[in-house]
């Protein structure tokens, strides 16, 4: 009885032209009628039955990926002190899922994935241009090859905000990559000055380090006199010499393939 009942419901949806439809994982199903978004079906609500040869015509169903997408674009800018430079950035974005959202989305960027790619593409181009080129005039050429964590954070509180109120999706990361520039002088005495400064950092981190130490090591000394009085003198004074080496610890590379690399370590 089971198995006529199954066979049953099989031969229904053939000779209807029906076939179920159900939304993967990161995906959601936009119903239309019309043409018009209706509803959402996402994979918790289960699926649909649609029409396999078009004979309800009045309702159609249309894929929207929510997974996580990643663009990047070249941006042409210029420094505070007018030099030129392309600088690469990279944004990473979702869509939400709740209802609402990705109705507003399909029917500001089209229901068809091709179209909506089509229209928000530029979109979010444009948006990454204005942002980039207002935040790179914020620096001098040479400050702009240490700035980049500055420029990805301003970067990324503008995008927010235009990601949810124009492209009705979420910004995930935002990378600003080394700037280029036009002329490649900048780029090599622009290294030279942030190696040196970087030196310079060092080199006084090593003095309050040696200066550290030689007061632990006379306290070192005082000890045998008496040890309760002077152990947790010693234990601070390490604890000071090796917070002033962590912040210079690692190897900083500057310059690429047309300039030269420089290493401070």
């Amino acid at each position: 009885m089971k198995k006529l009942l199954i066979l049953t419901a099989v031969v229904i949806s053939f000779s209807t032209g029906c076939y179920w439809r159900q939304p993967s994982e990161g995906t959601v199903e936009v119903k239309t009628i019309y043409g018009e978004a209706v509803d959402v079906i996402s994979p918790s609500d289960g699926g649909v039955y649609q029409d396999a040869y078009g004979w309800h015509w009045r309702d159609d169903y249309y894929e929207v990926n929510l997974r996580a997408k990643t663009e990047t674009f070249s941006v042409s800018a210029s420094s505070k002190d007018n030099a030129g430079l392309t600088i690469p950035n990279s944004i990473t974005y979702s869509i939400p899922g709740d209802k609402d959202n990705v109705i507003a989305y399909v029917k500001k960027f089209g229901l068809a994935e091709s179209e909506r790619k089509s229209r928000s593409t530029p979109v979010i181009k444009s948006r990454i241009e204005d942002i980039t080129r207002k935040n790179t005039a914020k620096f001098n050429a040479y400050e702009l090859l240490i700035s980049q964590q500055g420029i990805q954070q301003e970067a990324l509180k503008d995008l927010e905000e235009i990601f949810k109120t124009q492209i009705h999706g979420k910004i995930e990361s935002v990378v600003v990559g080394k700037p280029d520039f036009i002329d490649d002088g900048i780029e090599v005495a622009g290294s030279r000055v942030v190696a040196a400064k970087k030196k310079e950092e060092e080199e006084d981190a090593l003095k309050k380090a040696a200066e550290t130490r030689r007061q632990r090591l006379e306290i070192e000394a005082k000890t045998f006199e008496n040890p309760k009085m002077y152990a947790l003198e010693i234990q601070k004074l390490r604890i000071q010499e090796a917070k002033a080496w962590a912040a210079h610890n690692g190897t900083l590379v500057f310059g690429g393939n047309k300039t030269p690399t420089i290493q401070v370590k």
